[in-house]
């Protein structure tokens, strides 16, 4: 913070932010909540698959790139069985997008 102090209160409010997650991840009813969420989003998202190849389409666009780093965190915490594997379009869809060069090159 010494080199750069007008970054201190971008620091400060990113840290805030932090110990306020630490806190909701401690709150039965924040989880509760974020969890009805997830499943409301994935229910929404499965839908659209149903419809078309990706989420807005046939190719992969933006909307792709915005759902990934959330399939990706769900597999990463182990918790895929719940939230991929048991819901087909998303598990087919996933599979598809962990085959693509870009996902591969990532990963």
């Amino acid at each position: 913070m010494a080199e750069s102090p007008d970054l201190a209160s971008v620091y400060h409010l990113k840290l805030k932010d932090a110990y306020d997650t630490t806190d909701k991840l401690k709150d039965p009813d924040a989880l509760k909540e974020s969890e009805e969420q997830l499943v409301q989003l994935l229910g929404e998202v499965e839908l659209q698959l149903n419809e078309t190849y990706y989420l807005v389409g046939d190719e992969f666009s933006m909307a792709d790139v915005m759902l990934i780093p959330l399939l990706a965190l769900i597999e990463l915490l182990g918790l895929e069985v719940d939230y991929i594997v048991s819901i087909p379009k998303i598990a087919e869809y996933w599979l598809l997008v962990k085959q693509r060069p870009s996902y591969k090159a990532l990963i």
